[in-house]
């Protein structure tokens, strides 16, 4: 889970991070590469021979990388459904990075977000719907466990699961699912920066999701459970879960690259207005 604090006063100063050109470049470029690479060493292990075929999963995951990345972009406006809008593009992006690995063609097959549910949508099965596991266990945790409520209109702006309720923190993200206090506990100023930094969160599950725990969770339903229909139907995201929490109990705070990610988006669409923070733990 992702927590962010609404003053300098709540919680440990953010991982430093620069804003400008050259530091959206390098993001992007990350993302990029990140794709590529993900592409690229998928076919090797799948046993592809190192050549003009793997040179191509390269390219085009390092596209589907570049895709994702503008769909954080667009995520972080302030526009009413720029999370929605921005979660698709993104999730298209990573749709491409899984096709790229699977030897697919770039858009063969699309899997797209909607709430709890993700469709999967590809040219020669049609639309197949796939609850997000994750998500629902998250937003139900955020329910009981806060006492919360659905934001159904932040919701649709958000492209996700947004609850408001008595968290530990002004913003507290999961899976597909993310907390807030109520608009009145939150500086009108910080309100908007702390839902961008959020839905950030919430496209880099939805990329590492694409990227590494569904082509795995995938191929352990095949090999445990091939005629297990209703498995097919089910996206657990345990293993991206477990990937993030790992990575964020070994990676101090401050040298967290997805969270630097997340406050440059945030900062970027959302100037700081005289040296109000919102901190993302």
């Amino acid at each position: 889970a992702q927590a962010s604090c609404g003053s300098m006063a709540q919680c440990a100063a953010p991982p430093p991070f620069e804003t400008g050109l050259r530091q959206e470049l390098s993001t992007a470029g990350i993302n990029a590469l990140l794709g590529g690479l993900t592409a690229a060493l998928t076919r090797v292990v799948e046993g592809e021979p190192l050549g003009r075929e793997t040179g191509e999963a390269f390219l085009r995951g390092a596209l589907g990388g570049g895709v994702a990345y503008a769909g954080k972009r667009v995520a972080v406006e302030g526009f009413y459904g720029a999370g929605l809008v921005g979660r698709e593009l993104a999730s298209v992006g990573g749709s491409m990075v899984r096709n790229a690995s699977a030897g697919r063609g770039t858009l063969e097959e699309l899997v797209l977000p909607v709430g709890p549910v993700r469709l999967y949508v590809s040219r020669a099965g049609g639309v197949v719907p796939r609850v997000d596991v994750g998500t629902v266990i998250a937003t139900a945790a955020f329910a009981f466990t806060y006492d919360a409520r659905l934001d159904l209109a932040e919701s649709v702006s958000a492209g996700a699961m947004v609850l408001r309720g008595a968290s530990p923190m002004p913003g507290l993200t999961s899976a597909g699912a993310l907390i807030t206090w109520d608009a009145a506990h939150i500086p009108p100023g910080e309100r908007p920066r702390l839902l961008a930094h959020e839905r950030v969160h919430i496209l880099q599950y939805d990329q590492a999701f694409l990227s590494w725990g569904e082509p795995a969770e995938r191929w352990l339903v095949r090999r445990t459970a091939p005629n297990a229909g209703l498995l097919n139907h089910l996206d657990f995201g345990a293993l991206t879960l477990g990937l993030r929490g790992g990575l964020a109990y070994s990676v101090d705070y401050q040298d967290r690259p997805w969270e630097k990610e997340a406050y440059f988006l945030a900062q970027s669409a959302h100037p700081l207005v005289g040296g109000a923070s919102s901190h993302t733990h």
